[in-house]
């Protein structure tokens, strides 16, 4: 494990800082020194040309103002990372050819690379394989992700790493939210599955999963009102209704209800009971109809292939 006193420390996520060793305290870069440290390590651990990292961060100047306007940043940058006392070459590297590059031996962290590279072994593990120290890595990870990529900063390439860097964050909570229900842990499932709908709150996906934990653990009535909120909410934004996989664990929910007994229940008893029935009829005859129409569309299917072998 790095001894942190002797690390370059760089956060990137929220408002980006960085801190030097032999400061030991965090130092703002400025935007355009900031934009050009993510890019040397976000980009690649290879050199990279200057006026390729000119033209990325100075878009709408004259290449001319652009390669000073690089100049200028790349120096202030290295007195941030190199100040007085540190050997010129020890995090940034340039070479005559007109590249600059990040030094990767160095000695440093780096929060979004640790994030990543965490996150990203996600895809590669089955949920059901995790031990206990796996899901604590995982946490741990996720704790970095303190805010957006380069909170207020709004260049194409920043937008776009910010928006993939965001989807991995949502994936990674989605992952730990399914390893505690195999776990039979159904608060935690259900904090994490929080986490995602307030990143997104129409991943229909996870609010049906968040409808079984709430009933697992008792809390029904709050599966209920989480199904008429996504309801609403795709209503109001999509004008579609939720999916029939996920209106069939709501009709199971009720029909629950339904069979348990309880002196605080409202009236209308058997309205409710007739009302859950005829939902969950209209979703029997809807499947039926989705089994007759695709095995028709098959049927065409091949009617059309054969027409198409025939001689004219």
């Amino acid at each position: 494990m790095l001894d942190q006193s002797r690390v370059l420390q760089v956060t990137l996520f929220g408002c980006p800082r960085v801190i030097q060793p032999q400061l030991g305290v965090p130092t703002a870069l400025g935007q355009k020194a900031n934009e050009l440290l993510a890019l040397l390590l976000l980009r690649g651990n290879h050199p990279h040309h200057r006026e390729k990292l000119a033209t990325m961060l100075w878009s709408e100047v004259p290449p001319e103002s652009a390669a000073h306007s690089f100049r200028t940043t790349l120096w202030r940058l290295r007195q941030a990372l190199e100040p007085p006392g540190v050997v010129k070459g020890t995090y940034l590297s340039i070479t005559h050819p007109g590249e600059v590059s990040f030094n990767w031996q160095s000695e440093h962290s780096v929060d979004v690379l640790e994030f990543q590279a965490t996150l990203s072994r996600c895809n590669a593990t089955n949920v059901g394989n995790l031990s206990d120290t796996d899901l604590q890595v995982i946490e741990s990870a996720l704790r970095l992700y303190e805010g957006e990529l380069l909170e207020g900063h709004f260049d194409d390439w920043i937008i776009y790493e910010r928006e993939r860097l965001r989807d991995l964050f949502i994936r990674g909570l989605s992952y730990l939210m399914q390893a505690f229900m195999r776990r039979q842990n159904y608060e935690r499932a259900i904090a994490y599955g929080r986490q995602v709908l307030t990143e997104d709150p129409l991943r229909e996906s996870v609010h049906r999963d968040l409808m079984g934990a709430y009933v697992e653990v008792g809390r029904r009535a709050e599966a209920i009102k989480l199904y008429e909120q996504l309801s609403s909410m795709l209503d109001a934004e999509l004008q579609v209704a939720p999916a029939k996989e996920t209106t069939s664990v709501y009709v199971r929910i009720l029909q629950l209800e339904r069979r348990t007994p309880s002196a605080s229940k409202p009236a209308h008893g058997r309205e409710i009971v007739e009302t859950v029935n005829a939902l969950q009829s209209s979703l029997d005859a809807m499947e039926q109809e989705q089994t007759r129409l695709s095995r028709t569309l098959d049927t065409l299917k091949a009617l059309l292939a054969l027409r198409r072998k025939a001689p004219d």
